[in-house]
């Protein structure tokens, strides 16, 4: 029973050093910026493209296949992906091709 009472003041008196060291690190960190982690990267990169994707369509109002194709440095069959899931999520509408 002894031993269990040393025991758990061992403990507390660990736990206390953990939190005090924690409130030491704690006020000396800041954070400056936020960004994405590494493993979400590439969520992160796809969102960004898709958002700069859809800020060109809405400013040009009339682009070409190619030429966004271009300037994104993606495939045209990536263009028409990106543009059906901006229609497909209702971020985009009125797109016609050269079909009407």
């Amino acid at each position: 029973e002894q031993e269990a009472e040393q025991r758990k003041k061992e403990l507390e008196e660990q736990e206390e050093e953990q939190d005090d060291e924690y409130y030491k690190w704690k006020g000396s960190i800041a954070l400056e910026e936020e960004g994405c982690v590494s493993s979400e990267d590439d969520e992160c990169a796809e969102q960004d493209l898709l958002q700069q994707f859809l800020e060109e369509v809405q400013t040009q109002k009339i682009c070409l296949l190619e030429d966004l194709s271009a300037k994104f440095r993606i495939n045209v069959d990536r263009v028409v992906a990106l543009i059906e899931d901006l229609q497909t999520q209702g971020r985009l509408d009125g797109v016609f091709d050269d079909h009407g």
